[in-house]
């Protein structure tokens, strides 16, 4: 038995030690739940401001379909760079099967890919309206769109680069420890041993899974479980821009062609601009068709024969991926089904021949 003043002493510290785990916890809870709705509110900002781009777009350069997909795509680019950067990703996979090989090179130059990218936009906002393309007024709009973007931009850089203070959760947890401890040893609290052990653990278990759960909250970009939903945000607004100009089909003709016999569309460009028409091409189906994006990525990677730029695509595909064995297969198909009917044609053609 332990002495009477150490069971009787308990009482009052474990009393005071849980109104002081309650009041942090509370506190800890609230900061990291502001944080998380914080950037929650500018991702919804990042949303709204991205349709209204795409549609400003829409408004002010009436037909001109692919400079309106240009920069719309640029957006894209800059809302999956973002979510990559913020959750310190590697952001090579996403301007390989979106971005040209050119914008590629000028993105690398910069420390701040989502910064480069918007600065390609303003860029290309300035050619435009130098061009004639967009008047006064709408160079004025769409520039204060982009501004907006690039102040949720450095919101979310701030919330991801401000460090909730550690220390705050380990004196919590040394708190809760120590709290346990108390209310064991107090008076009021001998109760059958078994019963005790489980009343304990049930409280201790508790106070460490809400402080569990405001560290889970105070970082949104962590890529936890509980972040914001960023990815999915960006694939949406993917949806969007893929819905432009859905009546030209020319992109997607230049992958499927090869694949159902005709390369007519993509041998009237110069050899020397094969590579890249194809690589785009793919680009667009994988910005399309999320399943496909391995098969771009693959093949922006690949370095591929001017000559026949679709076969040597197909040759260094990645094999590990179940749907790009059997289109590879699929073609491999075709080409010997087609090689050996030059081989053996049926007699009217030897005939005609």
């Amino acid at each position: 038995m332990l002495p009477e003043y150490i069971t009787r002493n308990s009482v009052g510290i474990a009393t005071t030690l849980g109104i002081a785990i309650s009041i942090l916890l509370s506190y800890k809870i609230n900061q990291a739940y502001s944080r998380w709705w914080e950037a929650r509110t500018i991702w919804g900002a990042i949303v709204n401001d991205s349709r209204s781009l795409v549609l400003q777009l829409q408004l002010y350069l009436n037909e001109q379909i692919k400079l309106i997909y240009k920069i719309s795509h640029y957006q894209i680019a800059w809302c999956y760079s973002l979510e990559k950067s913020l959750r310190r990703q590697d952001i090579s996979e996403v301007l390989n099967s979106i971005l040209t090989i050119d914008d590629i090179e000028k993105v690398r130059k910069h420390s701040n890919t989502p910064l480069a990218i918007n600065q390609l936009q303003t860029l290309l906002i300035k050619e435009l309206f130098k061009k004639g393309f967009l008047n006064e007024f709408a160079r004025i709009k769409i520039e204060e769109t982009l501004t907006r973007l690039v102040a949720s931009m450095g919101k979310c850089e701030r919330i991801k680069n401000t460090v909730f203070p550690p220390t705050f959760g380990q004196i919590l947890n040394v708190a809760i420890y120590l709290f346990t401890i108390f209310l064991s040893l107090s008076s009021t609290f001998q109760l059958n041993i078994i019963l005790q052990i489980a009343i304990l653990t049930s409280i201790s278990v508790m106070f460490f899974f809400l402080e569990e759960l405001a560290h889970s909250l105070q970082d949104p970009f962590h890529n936890y479980p509980t972040d914001i939903p960023i990815t999915a945000i960006s694939r949406e607004l993917d949806k969007l821009v893929a819905s432009v100009n859905p009546a030209d089909p020319t992109p997607l003709e230049l992958h499927r062609s090869p694949m159902f016999g005709g390369k007519k569309i993509w041998r009237q460009y110069d050899k020397g601009q094969r590579c890249h028409i194809i690589k785009e091409a793919l680009g667009v189906l994988a910005r399309s068709h999320q399943s496909n994006r391995i098969f771009a990525c693959v093949v922006n990677k690949a370095k591929l024969s001017p000559t026949d730029p679709v076969e040597f695509a197909f040759e260094q595909l990645d094999s590990r991926s179940k749907k790009m064995r059997k289109r590879r297969y699929f073609f491999e198909q075709l080409r010997e089904d087609f090689a050996e009917f030059l081989q053996n044609p049926p007699l009217n053609i030897m005939v005609l021949s």
